[in-house]
C-alpha cells in the first residue's frame, strides 16, 4: 500500500497528538505488562512476581496469570525486549545503579481483603518500558487507523475537506483519542479488525486477491487482543460470501485465522491442557466477588440475555453514553440512510457490528467500564463513521461544527484527570459497582454525570495535560506517566499545574503548565504542516491574531495569591469548590506596597481535631484550634504585609493522615490536614464597620433567613476609626435545651442571658475602642452533638444559632 505525501503527514499528525497525551492508567495496563515482562525476563507466563500490583489478574492450579488476552502483551514483547537490550548495553552502569526500583510502596484496598501494592518509583526501566509500549501500541496502531479510514474514504466521497473531517470526526472526537494514549487493548484490536475489513474492500474494489489471505490474518490477530472481536470477524466473513464464493479465498481467510489464533490457542493449553479455555474465566474471586460475575462466570462474563436498559446507559445515559459523550456520531445514522446504493452490503456490515457489539457488550457483566466512555465499543466505530461522510454532503457544515467542537472538547476533559472520569459510583471498592447504581440498573434514573459534574470543572482549571511532559518539568525528568487512583495520590507531593512566572506590580503572572503542552503540540504540528498553517494564517490573520489572544488570556492570568507547596489541586462537591493541604503548606502574596490585612478563611479538618498554626514570613500570627468534620471560619489578626512578596505558612501542628490509612476513603492515599473551602483578603477598608465572624459554622439558611451556629465559643470582630458607643442587636435561640449565653466585648464580661429553644431578640449597648474590637459568645453548658443527641447525620457541636445581627454606633 502506497503512502502519499499529505497521508505521511495525516499519520505524523495523530500519532504526535496521541503520543503528547499517553498516561498509565493502572491495573489493565499492568497486568499485560506484566505478561510481556515474565515472557521476555523469565521465559514463562505465570506473573507470580507481579500478581499483587493488579486487579486484573487470574488464579488457576495455584499460579497467577493476566486476565487479559495474549496478543497485546506479545506486540509489547519486541518493544520491551529491544529497549533492555539498549538500556543494559548502551547506558552507563551509573546511571543504571543510580536509577533503580526503590523498596517504596503503596497499597491499596481491592475486592475482598485483597491489598495491591504499587511502586512509588518502579525505577527508569520500567517507567520508560510503560512510555514505549504505550507509544508504539496503541499510539501507533490508532494513527494507522486513521490512516486507513482517510485511504478507504476516497472511494466513498471525492470532496477532500470531507475526507480530512471524517479522520478529524474519528481521531479526536471519538473514544479513539483516550484509549489512543493508553496500554489498553481496545485501540490496537480495533485497528486489526479495521484493517481486515479495508484489505476485503480493497480485494472487493481491485480483484486482488492475495489480499484476502492477509485480512484473515489481521482479523484473527484482533481476536488474540480483544476476543468481543469475533462478532465483526463472523459478518466480515459474511462480506466476503458478498462479493468472492470461491473455496479457496474463503478457506484461506479460515486457515489464515487460525494461524494467527495459534498462539492463544496454544496459551491456554499450557495452562489449561485445552485450548478451549481462557484466563478470564478464572478472574481472581477475591477481587471480582460480585454476583454479576460469579453468576456468569462459566460464560466468560456474558449474561446471555437482552439488557436493553444497559443498552440505553452505554449509547445515550451521561456516565457512558456514546452519543452524550460524542454527538458527532449521530450523523452516522443519517449517513447510514443517505449511503449510496453501490455499497448495500458495507452498509448492513457497518450498522450490523455496531449493533451486535453493542448488544453484546450489554450482556457483559463489567459493561460499565471502570474508565472513561464506554470503551467496549471502540472496535466497532473505526467502521461507524465510515456514513458520516454521506452526512456531511446533507447536512449544512457550521452545525457539523458544533457537534465536533462539543465531541473534541469532550476528549479534551479527558486529559485534564482521567480518575475525575471513573466515577465512584461505580467501583466503590476498586472492582464492584456501587449497590446504589446497581440496584437503578433497569430504571430511566440517571445517578452520575461526570462530565457535569467534575470534567469541565477541572479541564478550564488546569487545560489539556501531558502527563509526559508534567513529568518532564515538574518532576525534574521523571519519566512517569502514571495520573490516576491511586498512583497520583500515592506520589507524595502534589502536582504543580500552575506556575508562577514572575511578578508585576498588578501581582503574580501565573502560566497554566498545560500551556506548554499546547506550545509544543502546536509547534509539532506547524512543522509537519507547515506551508498549509503558514497560508492559513495570512488568509485568516484577523481570525488568527483574536485566536491568540483568546490563547493568552486562557493560559496567562495575573493574581496576588498564588498557592506554592503542600497544595493539592482545587476540588468541586457539588456546587462548592476545595482544596486540601498537606502537613504545610504556603501561600505567597504580593502587595504594593506596605498594607494592614487579615486572612479570613473556611477552613475543615480531616479525620481528628487539630491545631492550624500560621505564619507570616515565618513568625506566628495566629492558631486556630479546629473539630474534626467542621468547617468554621476563622479570621486572623491585623499584620503589615510587605511590599513585594510576603509569605504564608499554613501548618497542622498534629501533621497529616492518609485516608485509605485511616479507613476514612478508599483508595485516597494523600496525606491529608485541612480542607480550605475559601480564602478571602481583607483590607482595613473591607472590615470597618462591618461584622467579621469567627469560628462560626459555615452560614445556612431557613424560611426565616441567613443564621449561624455556633460551638461553645465564637467571636465576630468590628473595626471602627473612634471610640464610640454602640448598640448590639440579634436573634438567638439555643440548640435542643435553654443554655446560658455569656457575652463579652474585649473580654470584658458584658451580660448573662438565659436562651430558650425559640428565637429571642436580645439588644446591649457597649463601648466599642478605635481600631479592632472583639465581641464574644460563650456558652455556659457547652455544646451538643445532633448525633448524640438526637441520632441526625450531623457531628458539629452546636450551641446558639444567631441571625439578624446589627451595630449601630
Amino acid at each position: 500500500m502506497k503512502i502519499s505525501k499529505i497521508e505521511l503527514k495525516i499519520f505524523l499528525t495523530f500519532f504526535v497528538i496521541y503520543f503528547i497525551f499517553i498516561s498509565w492508567i493502572g491495573s489493565n495496563e499492568d497486568s499485560s505488562l506484566d505478561l510481556t515482562r515474565v515472557i521476555v525476563d523469565e521465559g514463562r507466563l505465570e506473573i507470580d512476581n507481579y500478581f499483587n500490583n493488579t486487579v486484573d489478574r487470574s488464579v488457576y492450579n495455584n499460579h497467577y496469570y493476566s486476565n487479559k488476552a495474549i496478543g497485546m502483551p506479545l506486540l509489547a514483547a519486541p518493544i520491551y525486549t529491544s529497549w533492555k537490550f539498549i538500556y543494559y548495553n548502551f547506558f552507563p552502569q551509573s546511571f543504571i545503579n543510580s536509577n533503580k526500583p526503590l523498596p517504596d510502596y503503596q497499597t491499596f484496598p481491592a475486592g475482598d481483603k485483597v491489598e495491591i501494592i504499587e511502586q512509588v518509583n518502579p525505577g527508569f526501566l520500567i517507567k520508560l518500558s510503560r512510555i514505549l509500549v504505550d507509544e508504539f501500541t496503541s499510539c501507533l496502531f490508532s494513527a494507522l487507523t486513521v490512516l486507513l479510514l482517510y485511504k478507504i474514504s476516497n472511494f466513498f466521497t471525492k470532496n477532500e475537506l470531507h475526507r480530512i473531517l471524517l479522520i478529524i470526526i474519528y481521531g479526536l472526537a471519538t473514544l479513539a483519542f483516550p484509549y489512543a494514549t493508553v496500554f489498553f487493548f481496545h485501540s490496537t484490536s480495533a485497528f486489526f479488525i479495521f484493517l481486515s475489513f479495508y484489505l476485503l474492500f480493497q480485494t472487493k474494489m481491485g480483484e486482488i486477491k492475495r489480499y484476502i489471505i492477509f485480512s484473515g490474518l489481521a482479523s484473527g490477530y484482533a481476536f488474540t487482543i480483544d476476543h468481543l472481536t469475533f462478532a465483526i470477524n463472523l459478518f466480515l466473513l459474511f462480506y466476503l460470501l458478498t462479493f468472492n464464493r470461491n473455496k479457496k479465498a474463503i478457506i484461506g481467510f479460515l486457515v489464515a485465522n487460525l494461524v494467527v489464533i495459534s498462539p492463544l490457542l496454544i496459551y491456554n493449553f499450557y495452562i489449561f491442557g485445552t485450548p478451549f479455555d481462557d484466563t478470564f474465566r478464572y478472574s481472581d474471586t477475591a477481587i471480582w466477588y460480585s454476583q454479576a460475575w460469579l453468576s456468569s462466570r462459566n460464560t466468560a462474563g456474558f449474561t446471555l440475555s437482552f439488557q436493553p436498559f444497559i443498552i440505553l446507559r452505554l449509547l445515550i445515559f451521561p456516565h457512558l453514553g456514546l452519543f452524550f459523550y460524542y454527538p458527532i456520531l449521530i450523523l452516522s445514522f443519517y449517513g447510514l440512510v443517505q449511503m449510496n446504493k453501490k455499497y448495500r452490503a458495507e452498509k448492513l456490515l457497518i450498522l450490523l457490528s455496531f449493533l451486535l457489539v453493542t448488544i453484546l457488550v450489554s450482556m457483559f457483566f463489567y459493561w460499565y467500564s471502570g474508565n472513561f466512555g464506554a470503551r467496549f465499543l471502540l472496535i466497532a466505530l473505526p467502521f461507524f463513521v465510515i456514513p458520516i461522510v454521506y452526512s456531511l454532503e446533507k447536512i449544512d457544515l457550521k452545525i457539523v461544527l458544533i457537534f465536533l467542537i462539543i465531541s473534541v472538547m469532550v476528549n479534551l476533559f479527558s486529559t485534564a484527570n482521567w480518575g475525575y472520569i471513573s466515577t465512584d459510583a461505580f467501583k466503590k471498592a476498586c472492582c464492584e459497582m456501587d449497590a446504589d447504581y446497581s440496584n437503578n440498573i433497569n430504571t430511566l434514573k440517571i445517578i452520575a454525570n461526570p462530565l457535569f459534574e467534575k470534567s469541565i470543572f477541572y479541564f478550564f482549571d488546569t487545560g489539556s495535560r501531558s502527563r509526559l511532559i508534567e513529568s518532564l518539568f515538574v518532576q525534574k525528568w521523571a519519566f512517569d506517566i502514571r495520573d490516576a487512583w491511586p498512583y497520583i495520590k500515592s506520589m507524595g507531593e502534589p502536582r504543580i499545574l500552575n506556575i508562577k512566572l514572575f511578578a508585576t506590580p498588578l501581582g503574580f503572572v501565573f502560566m497554566k503548565l498545560s500551556f506548554i503542552t499546547t506550545l509544543v503540540l502546536l509547534a509539532l504540528i506547524f512543522l509537519i504542516w507547515r506551508k498549509n498553517v503558514i497560508g492559513f494564517i495570512s488568509h485568516y490573520k484577523y481570525l488568527f491574531v483574536i485566536i491568540f489572544l483568546l490563547f493568552l488570556l486562557y493560559f496567562f492570568n495575573v493574581d496576588d495569591v498564588a498557592y506554592e507547596k503542600g497544595w493539592y489541586n482545587e476540588e468541586k462537591n457539588n456546587t462548592q469548590t476545595f482544596r486540601w493541604m498537606a502537613d504545610a503548606a504556603t501561600l505567597d502574596i504580593y502587595s504594593p506596597s506596605p498594607t494592614l490585612i487579615k486572612l479570613k478563611v473556611t477552613v475543615g479538618s480531616f479525620f481528628k481535631n487539630r491545631t492550624m498554626e500560621v505564619y507570616l514570613n515565618n513568625k506566628l500570627i495566629a492558631s486556630f484550634n479546629m473539630e474534626v468534620n467542621e468547617s468554621k471560619e476563622f479570621i486572623t489578626p491585623l499584620f503589615e504585609l510587605n511590599e513585594g512578596k510576603n509569605t504564608i505558612t499554613f501548618h497542622s501542628a498534629e501533621g497529616c493522615d492518609v485516608p485509605a490509612k485511616v479507613n476514612a476513603w478508599l483508595n485516597d492515599y494523600r496525606c491529608l490536614s485541612f480542607q480550605f473551602v475559601s480564602l478571602e483578603k481583607l483590607n482595613l477598608k473591607d472590615i470597618s464597620n462591618k461584622l467579621i465572624f469567627e469560628n462560626w459554622y459555615v452560614e445556612e439558611k431557613d424560611k426565616l433567613g441567613n443564621f449561624r451556629w455556633m460551638g461553645k465559643e465564637a467571636n465576630i470582630t468590628y473595626y471602627v476609626t473612634n471610640e464610640t458607643t454602640a448598640s448590639i442587636t440579634f436573634f438567638v435561640n439555643s440548640y435542643h435545651t435553654d443554655r446560658n449565653l455569656n457575652l463579652y466585648v474585649n473580654d470584658k464580661f458584658v451580660k448573662r442571658i438565659l436562651v430558650t429553644t425559640s428565637w429571642n431578640q436580645i439588644t446591649i449597648n457597649v463601648t466599642l475602642h478605635s481600631r479592632e474590637n472583639t465581641i464574644t459568645f460563650r456558652s455556659s453548658e457547652g455544646c451538643g452533638i445532633p448525633r448524640e443527641v438526637e441520632g441526625l447525620n450531623d457531628t458539629r457541636c452546636l450551641s446558639f444559632a444567631v441571625r439578624g445581627l446589627n451595630i449601630k454606633n
